[in-house]
């Protein structure tokens, strides 16, 4: 480059100096973010009284406000609509991104036009970077050089087998933690699915689940557990627990217990609330029942005297509103049919924000990402502060 030509403060620092890295797309990006934020902070920032935040520098006055929670100092009181605020929130979030001191810590143009043409839920807080150029020389090792383009004979190939949902019976947008024979790095162990059928099912124990959704835009898993659709006299009831570490209940999920072979007389509960009564009497004998969690101590010496007396007992997530349908319509079926719900995998998220794509080496999650497999993301982040202004994370439904 024989010159540099611009307006300072929109110009990257290592178009001044190579001890940030060479010059490149990424010193167009920093240029873009610092638009970004000027577009969303300056007229408010002009407005404040306070003389010393006149001069202080601007992404630092950004970045403060964020920090701080106060997010009506950089969005202006005149945004009133909800959606308004999300948009001008995801600008700030995206320009902070775009002006990180190393150029290799900033997105691309293709990554920030996804960020701004996706969710604010799918962003989450930069980390807090270098505001001021110091006046003492940088070790060469802060901005390490940005990497080549991988071209894609070099791309990792559990990536590129990785990086995208796959096809099982009906379902057509499966992901971690799922996967198939031919996928076994790309999953969990113990979420392996069976295909042989229409529907998508694995097994924990000897129990098998049937995934029914796996929602990108809800960020929801559904489950239901398939010896109980259309069905509630089980023979051969089992419990069977998911790791919630890896696929966590939502918080629309509660545990219910269906409780089968109560002696009568010895039991006699009354239907009520939460409690009702199921029709096995033929298939397994004596009396049974379905159980939500109770909600007073009467409740609760109920429970304890079916705990005690009844022969088998099984617990099984539903959903609250199946529940709540339930209760109008008198159908118990239903509830199982419409199965529960689970959140999607944290770790997957940022993995998949990052630009990776989800999978398992051995005994932990790993991050698989083109040029090589990272713990966690693929590029490095610092941890950052919490923010009352952050967000969640959302895993995209197609990384490919």
């Amino acid at each position: 480059m024989s010159e540099t030509r611009g307006t300072i403060g929109y110009i990257a620092r290592e178009v001044f100096s190579r001890m940030y890295g060479r010059v490149s797309h990424k010193s167009d990006v920093y240029s873009y973010g610092m638009l970004v934020l000027e577009m969303i902070g300056a007229r408010k920032r002009n407005s404040v009284s306070n003389n010393n935040s006149s001069s202080m520098y601007f992404p630092d006055w950004i970045y403060k406000g964020l920090e701080k929670g106060d997010c009506k100092r950089l969005l202006g009181d005149q945004i009133t609509e909800d959606e308004d605020e999300d948009f001008s929130k995801k600008m700030v979030l995206v320009g902070l991104s775009c002006i990180q001191a190393c150029p290799s810590d900033r997105p691309s143009m293709n990554r920030v036009v996804e960020m701004m043409e996706g969710s604010l839920s799918s962003l989450e807080a930069p980390p807090t970077y270098l505001l001021h150029i110091s006046a003492s020389p940088m070790p060469p090792s802060s901005c390490p050089e940005e990497e080549n383009t991988i071209s894609s004979e070099e791309i990792d190939e559990r990536y590129s087998r990785c990086g995208h949902s796959f096809s099982c019976g009906y379902h057509m947008d499966l992901y971690y933690p799922f996967w198939t024979p031919e996928r076994k790095e790309c999953g969990h162990p113990d979420f392996k699915v069976n295909c042989s059928g229409d529907f998508a099912e694995f097994s924990i124990s000897n129990v098998k689940f049937r995934i029914l959704e796996m929602n990108f835009e809800s960020h929801i898993i559904r489950l239901a557990r398939t010896n109980y659709l259309n069905y509630l006299c089980s023979q051969n009831p089992e419990n069977a627990t998911i790791n919630q570490e890896v696929l966590p209940f939502s918080i629309h999920t509660k545990l219910s217990t269906l409780y089968y072979d109560c002696p009568y007389p010895m039991v006699e509960v009354q239907p009520n609330d939460y409690i009702g009564r199921l029709n096995c009497m033929n298939e397994i004998g004596g009396r049974s029942y379905f159980v939500a969690a109770p909600s007073d101590s009467g409740d609760r010496a109920t429970l304890g005297q079916l705990n005690a007396s009844c022969e088998r007992n099984v617990g099984i997530p539903v959903s609250q509103s199946a529940l709540k349908t339930a209760e109008k319509n008198q159908s118990l079926e239903d509830v199982f049919n419409e199965g529960f719900e689970l959140s999607f995998n944290s770790e997957c998220a940022r993995c998949v924000t990052s630009g990776g794509a989800c999978g398992w080496s051995s005994t932990k999650f790993v991050c698989y990402c083109k040029d090589k497999p990272h713990e966690q993301v693929c590029y490095p982040r610092k941890k950052s502060n919490d923010f009352s202004c952050s967000v969640s994370l959302k895993i995209p439904p197609s990384l490919s």
